[in-house]
């Protein structure tokens, strides 16, 4: 019973010159087995005077590059990348976000699912739609989008999400694992 348990983007950008920087991206799809580990990596050296023309261009490259990963590994496999973000409120910036978020996860062939909670949900029924998706078999990733109502305790909900599910690494376990440099990949 093959199934996806983590995908991670992983970036660093490393001062060259007054004007010049190296992005290194590396994304990295796996499964427990380890029989179809991808791994696709873009490095490009970006002049600050074309920087946002280069962004772009290095932005679509890995777009396509994770959309032939996953295509990969859905033939391989027949395991469909799911990602799950679940948005409470409706501030404007977070909604625009959100939905670029998930226009580019169906772009990359993911199984793509938005919940969008009113404001005044209480933090118990935030917490209980976030066990669900730890324990759905289709979700390989929750993204909770913050910041959340000030009455929703942030730690609380980053806490209850599955280490392993933690699109945005911000659970307690993996900064621990990605301070030690030995982030957490299986």
């Amino acid at each position: 019973n093959t199934r996806l348990i983590n995908s991670m983007f992983e970036g660093d950008v490393a001062h060259v010159s007054d004007d010049i920087s190296t992005l290194e991206v590396k994304v990295i799809i796996t499964i427990p087995d380890d029989s179809h580990i991808i791994n696709v990596a873009v490095a490009l050296s970006v002049d600050q005077r074309d920087h946002d023309q280069r962004r772009h261009a290095v932005a679509e490259d890995v777009v396509q590059k994770v959309k032939a990963a996953s295509s990969k590994l859905i033939s391989e496999t027949g395991v469909t990348p799911g990602i799950a973000v679940v948005i409470v409120g409706e501030d404007p910036a977070s909604q625009v976000y959100v939905a670029s978020k998930s226009r580019k996860a169906k772009e990359c062939h993911f199984h793509s699912v938005q919940h969008s909670l009113p404001d005044t949900t209480f933090e118990h029924d935030l917490l209980t739609l976030i066990g669900k998706l730890n324990t759905d078999a289709a979700i390989h990733g929750i993204l909770v989008q913050l910041p959340l109502p000030k009455h929703i305790d942030q730690t609380t909900i980053i806490e209850r999400i599955n280490p392993a599910k933690d699109v945005d690494g911000f659970h307690p376990y993996n900064i621990g694992r990605l301070a030690q440099r030995m982030p957490r990949l299986r």
